[in-house]
């Protein structure tokens, strides 16, 4: 195994203890071979620079004085960015009843209430739209995991 997929299982075990019986949870964690260490970090509410300074600090410390990093690393603690996809399942259940854009394998988007998800499935409300002369009525579509390529927060810039 790669040393840098050690390090994430490492990572992802000692911040999964670490947030157990909070509303805090890890999303996500890429290092590069250069030894740059990105983890993302989310909440059920929302998660503050403080609480990503808190758990840097703590993950610092950790690495080094456990001797998991050299002297060349660098640590980015953060949230997933507003264009990064949901990845584990505390995100999607902090994005039910909110506005998502999906897009298919096959290259088709939507935008809908994302208002189930299952194992293999997620279901979202597509509301009315209203055009010039015609209206699109509200309309609820399933799609299975498989036929997705990824699903973001919706963000509507008026």
């Amino acid at each position: 195994m790669k040393k840098e997929e050690t390090l994430k299982e490492t990572i992802s075990g000692v911040l999964n203890e670490r947030f157990k019986d909070t509303d805090l949870f890890l999303v996500d964690i890429k290092i590069s071979p250069q030894m740059k260490i990105c983890v993302f970090i989310d909440d059920t509410k929302n998660v503050s620079i403080e609480i990503c300074a808190q758990t840097s600090r703590f993950l610092e410390e950790y690495l080094e004085q456990n001797n998991l990093v050299t002297d060349n690393y660098t640590l980015e603690v953060s949230s997933p960015g507003l264009d990064e996809p949901l990845k584990v399942r505390r995100q999607f259940d902090k994005a039910l009843g909110k506005q998502v854009d999906i897009l298919l394998k096959n290259g088709i988007k939507e935008v809908g209430i994302l208002k189930a998800l299952g194992d293999e499935t997620i279901t979202i409300l597509i509301e009315e739209i209203k055009k010039k002369k015609e209206i699109i009525p509200e309309e609820i579509k399933t799609y299975k995991m498989e036929e997705i390529k990824n699903i973001k927060k919706h963000f509507a810039f008026k």
